[in-house]
């Protein structure tokens, strides 16, 4: 048995490192029109109130073309559709030439058959409005790509955008920053913590400890905040980041989710409130594999459309209901098992029992509630919101398990 949950472990782990998306935030696509299609979306960007936008453009076929065609002219036509006329744009009924009338900028792209990327187009002007969310297509209304021409390659186009100079998207305006803070954060959380855990082991003699199994959750979290202000460090420089970057930081967070909500759940089932010694093997791989399993289709749900223009952040659209699903699923085993705990609780134990109730459901709620207040925000500014927010529910509740865990604690509320 062991073996065998020793490898389901480890198929599941590489599974979910296979899910986690290597994103670069750098716009582009490889395409192919059809003959019922006019255009294609390619991304979208966010310009501040007052701040003066700069878009480049590049194109070109995704191999070398025969013959003499490699030394003819081919010319991309893109367009930017601000926010307001965006719905418009995308209704069925609406013809090409009238979406070409809805874009706010059209620029053309000239580039040869030889399978190269075109020199950059560039366009500038000053968002003096409010600040606006413009959508990036290429657009077909002539038909020569890929229908008139079917034996024409793919073709690359590329966009990068600067927001007042900067590389960020309104919607990411400041990120930088707050994962600094949030790194600040933790470095001073995690080293009292690491202090707390060895100051305990010396007076309990004995490894077996939720503060333990806590300090490693949280190291995996300061790694994904890391990983996450090395990414936009360089991300603001060059406007590309580092994809490698966000995969770390992305199996970092999962890894640290996982592990607290597995220990919530052990806790649940009464593991150091009416027992201290840990639950057997099996038990243990089982709740953490329907943890782990949850975490990474989460994970995965969040990179299948994460390019889509109706995406402000990673949980926009059915990813964050089902990511909201899953969390009340785990909500309601958390307050099954503790059912079933409450039954066996000294009276010297109620109060560490009701204050771990409230760390977990705060803990595990913590994203249901965090992703519907950011409905009640501008859509350009949810990204933010959810990040921090989370991150200070999250951050509350570990601070409040760590406490909990605590020697002086435990004598104060009853061991």
């Amino acid at each position: 048995m062991k073996t065998w949950s020793n490898r389901i472990v480890a198929i599941i782990v590489l599974i979910g490192l296979a899910l986690v998306p290597a994103e670069a935030l750098k716009a582009s696509k490889l395409f192919k029109y059809t003959s019922d299609q006019d255009y294609v979306f390619l991304t979208k960007f966010s310009v501040g109130e007052g701040h003066k936008a700069q878009f480049h453009f590049k194109a070109g076929f995704s191999k070398e073309l025969a013959g003499d065609e490699v030394n003819k002219d081919y010319t991309l036509h893109y367009v930017i559709v601000t926010d307001d006329n965006w719905d418009e744009f995308l209704k069925e009924e609406t013809s090409c030439r009238e979406r070409l009338s809805l874009a706010k900028n059209a620029k053309y792209v000239m580039f040869k058959g030889d399978g190269y990327w075109s020199a950059p187009e560039i366009m500038t002007f000053m968002n003096n409005a409010r600040t606006t969310v413009y959508f990036v297509a290429a657009i077909n209304c002539n038909k020569v790509y890929h229908v008139t021409k079917p034996w024409l390659p793919k073709i690359w186009m590329e966009f990068k955008g600067f927001n007042g100079g900067e590389h960020f998207s309104q919607e990411d305006w400041g990120l930088l920053s707050m994962n600094y803070f949030m790194l600040l954060i933790f470095i001073i959380f995690l080293g009292y913590s690491v202090y707390g855990y060895f100051k305990e082991i010396k007076k309990e003699e004995s490894w077996e400890s939720p503060l333990g199994v806590l300090i490693i959750a949280l190291i995996l979290e300061f790694g994904h905040i890391l990983f996450n202000v090395l990414h936009f460090s360089v991300y603001e420089f060059d406007g590309e980041g580092v994809p490698t970057f966000e995969v770390l930081s992305t199996i970092c967070q999962t890894g640290s989710q996982t592990i607290i909500v597995t220990l919530l759940l052990l806790m649940a089932f009464g593991w150091t409130i009416n027992y201290y010694t840990l639950p057997d093997k099996d038990t243990i791989i089982v709740i953490s594999i329907m943890t782990l399993v949850m975490h990474i289709l989460i994970a995965g749900l969040t990179s299948l459309d994460r390019d889509e223009h109706h995406k402000y952040h990673d949980y926009s659209g059915i990813q964050g209901f089902i990511l909201v699903a899953l969390r009340l699923i785990l909500f309601a085993i958390f307050i099954f098992a503790l059912n079933i705990s409450r039954k066996e609780v000294k009276r010297s134990r109620k109060k560490f029992f009701n204050l771990f109730t409230f760390a977990g459901s705060f803990y595990v709620l913590g994203f249901p509630i965090v992703y519907f207040i950011s409905f009640l925000c501008a859509a350009y500014v949810r990204n933010r919101v959810i990040i921090f927010t989370h991150f200070m529910f999250q951050t509350f509740s570990c601070v409040l398990l760590l406490y909990l865990n605590s020697n002086k604690i435990k004598t104060i509320i009853g061991k």
